[in-house]
């Protein structure tokens, strides 16, 4: 398979890969309890919040699933919305948990979305991610990220999970 690298000769490294190099490829499966994803529930809630013929239900129907799946600990005789809500505190700390693990270790996950993270707290696409072999405190494996958004001291930030485009630097906490 064909995939961009840097030139041996390239120290610069301030814009993407512009080499193509050959490199062997390998299949890889991936195995989880599950694959419900955070990237679910915005996709069902923006569909909500437009307003879309029956998918208020949805959106009720998928947090239901979600919650008797990943979070058994919630008491399923509350109101949804009271639900919804402890379902979002409980993955909130399983997230923290999982990035206070990279962070020990020197992991760094490369391009932190809400498609790859998993209700469950657990990572679903470790692609492109590394260890920090030397200190700097916005390395990245991502070279498509010349900002280093989610650099190595950004982790944090970067799994406050948004879908969209904004940095996770630039995202107002006081908000």
């Amino acid at each position: 398979r064909r995939r961009r690298r840097y030139a041996d000769d390239d120290t610069r490294r301030a814009h993407p890969p512009d080499t193509l190099v050959e490199e062997r490829c390998a299949i890889t499966c991936r195995a989880a309890p599950s694959f419900l994803r955070v990237g679910h529930v915005e996709l069902h809630s923006r569909r909500a919040m437009r307003k879309e013929e029956g998918a208020a239900e949805k959106l009720a129907e998928f947090v239901r699933y979600a919650i008797g799946r990943e979070f058994p600990e919630i008491d399923g005789t509350a109101p949804l919305a009271t639900q919804a809500i402890e379902m979002l505190r409980a993955f909130a700390r399983r997230q923290a948990e999982t990035v206070t693990a990279w962070v020990r270790v020197g992991y760094v996950q490369g391009n932190m979305n809400s498609d790859n993270c998993l209700l469950s707290g657990r990572t679903m696409d470790y692609g492109p991610f590394g260890f920090v072999e030397e200190y700097s405190e916005l390395w990245t494996p991502f070279t498509s990220d010349m900002e280093a958004k989610f650099g190595f001291e950004r982790q944090p930030l970067a799994a406050q999970v948004r879908s969209d485009s904004t940095p996770p630097h630039a995202v107002s906490t006081t908000a």
